[in-house]
C-alpha cells in the first residue's frame, strides 16, 4: 500500500488530491488505490476525488489513454461534456491526449445532452464517442461514456480490449498531452438532432418542464416549441447547469421531492403536464398534477402510442429489459409487432437492436429500461430524455382532443392487457451482506440466473423478482412485478408489499 501511495502521489497533478489521500487510514487507501477500473453499465462512473479508483485528472488520462491505443490510428473521435463540476476539463483532457496519440478529436463548444453527444457520433461518421457525464449521479460524482461507431455504448469484447490496456496504462507524467486546439462540433450538427421533429395534432397543452439543474433547458424547449407546444414554462431555480444542483437531494427524478419544484409551479399556473430531466437530459420523468408516473407506465404508454401509429413500418421492433414490465410485450404480441428483451443497460438494447434490424429486417420504433429511460426511434442509439418528452407531450395532446386522460388511457390498457404491477426499490450498505440474505429467500422458487450476479425469483401472481447490484452507484436494486386482472389491484399490491417487507428486515 505504501508503494501504491508514493506512485500515485508522483503522478497526482492537483496538491488538493495529493494533501488529500496522505490523511486517509489505510482501509479508505485501499478502497482508492487498489484494483482495476472496469466498466459499468453506464460507462466509468466515480467520485470525483484523488486515488487511482476515483475520477481525477489522472484516471481520465488513462482510460483516454486506453481508448486512444485501442481504436486505429488517426481515428476520429466526438467528445461532449455535461454541466457537472470538471466535466468541461476532463472533456478538454481526453481530446489532448487523443490528439497527441495520432487522433482527431471534435469537441463540443458548449455542454450538450448525452443523447446529442450519442447522436453526433454517426452524424460525424465518427470512429468512437466519449461523453463525460455522470447523469443523475449524486454531485461528488462523475464519469465517462463511450459509444462506438454505430452510436451505441460500447460491449464486450471491445471493452474487455480497452480494459486490459487501462490495466497497462503508463503513469500519468508519460502520457503525452497535445498542445493544439481541438476541433470543435459544427453548430449544424446540433441542429441536425432536431432535423425531423413533427408538429403535434393534437389540442395545445401548458407544460412545466425542469432540467433539473443540468444541461436540457436550451434543447428540451427548443424541441417542443419545435414541434409545436408554445406554453412551456421552465422552473427558474433549476433552469441553468449548476453541479452542486442546490435544490435537490439527490439530482435524479426517480427521488422523493425532486420535483417538488416543478410541482409547485404547475399548481402556481396551472399547468397540465410537468416534464423532467435528468442533469444530462437522458432521463425523463412525468408528473400529471401531483402523481408522477412510473418508467414502466410512461415506457408502456409511449411503445404502445408507437405501436398505434406505426405507419409504414413493414417490421416495427419495440424492447425493453428483463428489469422492466412485461406489459409491453403483451402488447407487442397481440399486435402482431416483434419484441425482444436484453439485460439491463442501453448498450444491451441498442446492440440488440443493431443485430436484428440486420438479421430480420426489423425497423427499431421504441426501447425503454423502467429507471426512466426511453429510446425513440433510431436516430439515436442511447436513451434520449429529449425526444422522449416531445413523444409524451404529443400523446398528452391527443387525449386531450379525445377528452381522455392518461390514466384513463393506462386504465384501458390494463382492461385490454391485464394488469401489471410493479414496486422497485434498492438497498444500500454492506453490499455484500444484501447479496448473501438475497440467495436465500424463502418463499420464492430461485430460478437459473439469467446473468451472472443477477438473481431471479418466481412466485405467486406470476411474480418475477430481480435483484442486481447497480451498475452506476453502490446499492443493491430489486424489482418485483406481479399480473392480474384491475379487480385484483389491492391484493396485487399487497402481495408486493410483503415481498418488500420480507427482504427489507
Amino acid at each position: 500500500m505504501k508503494d501504491l501511495l508514493e506512485s500515485y502521489l508522483l503522478e497526482e497533478p492537483d496538491s488538493q488530491y495529493r494533501q488529500e489521500i496522505k490523511n486517509l487510514d489505510p482501509s479508505q487507501l485501499a478502497d482508492r488505490l487498489e484494483g482495476q477500473w472496469r466498466f459499468g453499465t453506464a460507462g466509468f462512473r466515480a467520485k470525483m476525488e484523488a486515488g487511482y479508483l476515483r475520477l481525477n485528472r489522472v484516471s481520465v488520462a488513462k482510460i483516454a489513454y486506453a481508448l486512444g491505443k485501442y481504436l486505429k490510428t488517426g481515428s476520429k473521435v466526438v467528445i461532449g461534456y455535461d454541466g457537472r463540476h470538471h466535466s468541461q476539463e476532463y472533456a478538454l483532457l481526453v481530446a489532448q491526449v487523443l490528439d497527441a496519440l495520432g487522433h482527431e478529436s471534435i469537441l463540443f463548444s458548449k455542454l450538450v445532452p448525452t443523447p446529442i453527444c450519442a447522436f453526433s457520433v454517426t452524424e460525424l461518421k465518427a470512429d468512437a464517442g466519449l461523453m463525460v457525464t455522470a447523469s443523475h449521479n449524486p454531485p461528488k460524482d462523475n464519469g465517462i461514456k463511450i459509444y462506438g461507431p454505430d452510436g451505441a455504448q460500447l460491449v464486450a469484447p471491445t471493452t474487455h480490449a480497452i480494459e486490459a490496456i487501462l490495466d497497462q496504462a503508463p503513469g500519468y507524467p508519460e502520457i503525452k498531452l497535445s498542445s493544439k486546439a481541438p476541433q470543435r462540433v459544427p453548430e449544424s450538427v446540433i441542429d441536425a438532432y432536431f432535423g425531423n421533429l413533427t408538429v403535434s395534432a393534437g389540442k395545445p397543452i401548458s407544460i412545466i418542464y425542469t432540467p433539473m439543474h443540468g444541461v436540457g433547458e436550451y434543447y428540451a424547449v427548443r424541441a417542443l416549441r419545435q414541434a409545436g407546444f408554445e406554453n412551456v414554462h421552465v422552473v427558474p431555480s433549476q433552469a441553468k447547469p449548476d453541479g452542486d444542483f442546490p435544490t435537490v437531494q439527490f439530482p435524479n427524478p426517480e427521488e422523493p421531492g425532486a420535483l417538488d419544484k416543478a410541482i409547485e409551479l404547475a399548481q402556481q399556473t396551472q399547468a397540465e403536464l410537468i416534464l423532467a430531466n435528468d442533469p444530462d437530459a437522458d432521463r425523463l420523468a412525468v408528473c400529471i398534477g401531483t402523481q408522477a408516473l412510473t418508467g414502466n407506465e410512461i415506457g408502456v404508454l409511449l411503445g404502445n402510442y408507437l405501436i398505434e401509429n406505426h405507419h409504414g413500418k413493414k417490421k416495427p421492433l419495440v424492447m425493453s429489459t428483463i428489469v422492466s414490465s412485461r406489459m409491453l410485450s403483451k402488447i407487442a404480441s397481440v399486435k402482431q409487432v416483434s419484441y425482444a428483451e436484453t439485460l439491463t443497460g442501453f448498450a444491451n438494447i441498442a446492440h440488440t437492436a443493431l443485430e436484428r434490424e440486420k438479421q430480420f429486417g426489423e425497423e427499431f420504433i421504441f426501447g425503454y429500461e423502467e429507471a426512466l429511460g426511453y429510446c425513440v426511434g433510431n436516430r439515436v442509439r442511447d436513451k434520449d430524455g429529449i425526444s422522449a418528452a416531445v413523444l409524451f407531450a404529443k400523446l398528452f395532446s391527443e387525449l386531450k382532443s379525445q377528452h381522455k386522460t392518461v390514466w384513463q388511457k393506462l386504465a384501458q390498457l390494463s382492461e385490454t392487457y391485464g394488469l401489471y404491477r410493479n414496486l422497485a426499490w434498492s438497498l444500500r450498505g454492506d453490499l455484500k451482506l444484501i447479496l448473501e440474505r438475497a440467495q436465500n429467500l424463502k418463499g420464492f422458487e430461485k430460478q437459473i440466473s439469467p446473468a451472472p450476479g443477477l438473481l431471479l425469483y418466481t412466485g405467486e401472481h406470476d411474480l418475477r423478482l430481480i435483484i442486481r447490484p447497480s451498475g452506476t452507484e453502490p446499492k443493491v436494486k430489486f424489482y418485483a412485478e406481479v399480473i392480474g386482472q384491475p379487480s385484483q389491484q389491492k391484493e396485487l399490491d399487497q402481495f408486493l408489499a410483503q415481498v418488500q417487507g420480507q427482504i427489507n428486515v
